[in-house]
């Protein structure tokens, strides 16, 4: 687990921060940046742990939760930290709304139920970055489904090797070079197609020129056939 935590330098200008007390700012600071916090900014944490770890009273940070609650910046609710305005001030990437999702699926459903009929301005806030987060979510998995059905779109070497392995294949295939030779007489089959892939098909613009297509396994028998059709691939064995 990466506990690593960025905060950002505006933080002590902010206007609510700067009108915290010592302790307000100390115990908000720690909600922020201690080791059980997350990208969601809702996670389980005693009292008695905040306690320990900041030294400041329990008394004295219950009152600090109860005015951060005044505010609708933070709630305590069953032993869980909820920071409302935290998820939405993330730059999130593919994997890190995955763990957000996660993370709040993992919460108790009591907790969700709370959340929901809290109508507050804060808490809608959260519940459509969740909605919204939950949308790429979806579009995250169908993107990875797609990713693994079809690894040569997202990656050129994952193309080149899988041209050059086909090339390979077929080209030592002599019942394919004997039927295309039929078809093309006086036709260098094994050179043209060497040029055919030198000069485009493993070059990116070959590459790009396949991802256009739809399809999930590329028909490299018909890639070849059709290159040999073309003047500018055909290298005739008298030349």
């Amino acid at each position: 687990m990466d506990l690593r935590r960025s905060i950002n330098v505006k933080f002590w200008t902010d206007e609510w921060i700067e009108k915290l007390d010592q302790k307000g700012k100390l115990l908000f600071l720690y909600l922020l940046t201690n080791p059980l916090t997350n990208l969601l900014g809702i996670y389980k944490i005693s009292i008695k742990r905040i306690s320990f770890e900041t030294g400041l009273t329990e008394e004295a940070i219950k009152d600090c939760l109860k005015s951060f609650e005044s505010v609708l910046k933070c709630f305590y609710i069953d032993e869980y930290i909820v920071l409302t305005n935290h998820l939405k001030n993330q730059n999130l990437n593919t994997n890190m709304v995955k763990n957000v999702m996660s993370d709040f699926n993992n919460i108790p459903n009591s907790l969700k139920d709370k959340l929901k009929l809290n109508h507050s301005e804060s808490f809608e806030s959260l519940s459509k970055s969740l909605v919204t987060l939950s949308t790429l979510e979806s579009e995250i998995g169908k993107l990875k489904d797609e990713n693994e059905k079809q690894p040569w779109k997202n990656n050129f070497d994952v193309y080149k090797k899988e041209l050059r392995d086909e090339f390979i294949r077929l080209t030592k295939d002599k019942n394919y070079i004997s039927k295309r030779q039929e078809f093309h007489p006086r036709l260098d089959i094994i050179k043209s197609l060497e040029k055919a892939c030198a000069d485009f098909w493993v070059k990116e613009a070959g590459w790009k020129n396949k991802k256009l297509s739809k399809t999930e396994i590329i028909d490299w028998e018909a890639t070849f056939n059709n290159a040999l059709t073309l003047k500018s691939n055909q290298v005739w064995i008298n030349d």
